[in-house]
This record gives C-alpha cells, structure tokens and sequence, in this order.
C-alpha cells in the first residue's frame, strides 16, 4: 500500500494537475505548464505516504491492534504465519 498503490496515486493526481494546466485556455484560465520538477514531484508523493502511514499507524495503535512485521502467508482461514511463527 506504502510502496505501491498511494504513491501511484499521488503521482497520477500531479499528472492531472498538470493535464488541467494545459487545458486550463478553454476555461477562461490563463496557466502555463513549464515543465515537471521531479524533486518537488517526489517530495510532494514522499509527503503524503508519511501523512496517510502515519494516520493508518495511529487507527491501528488506537484500536489496539498488534504489528507483526516479516514475511507473512495466509496458511489456514484463521492462521496467517510470519517469519515462522503462526498467529491466529
């Protein structure tokens, strides 16, 4: 979710930003598109991934939840096993 899905979509909502910019002229809008800053583009994806990371972190911790990182597969309806050690 952190590495794929949210960065994606920040990335997509900048290029419509940029796609707007464009067509801005048959709105009445005078706007210019100079090109893409990839640092700022960058810094702006890296910066909503920390904002939404850190909200799902505090619902979790809220809802007393426990964070079991690893490498983990679903191996029965109930069971999900992590680095080895199963947990139901």
């Amino acid at each position: 979710m952190h590495a794929g899905c949210i960065p994606t979509k920040a990335l997509l909502h900048a290029g419509e930003i940029a796609d707007a910019t464009r067509e801005s002229a048959q709105f009445g809008v005078r706007a210019a598109l100079d090109g893409i800053d990839m640092i700022g583009l960058n810094a702006y994806k890296d910066s909503v991934v920390s904002r939404l990371y850190k909200g799902l972190t505090r619902l979790i911790e809220d809802r007393g939840i426990a964070v079991v990182e690893g490498r983990g597969s679903l191996v029965a309806p109930d069971t999900v096993e992590v680095d080895g050690r199963r947990y139901v």
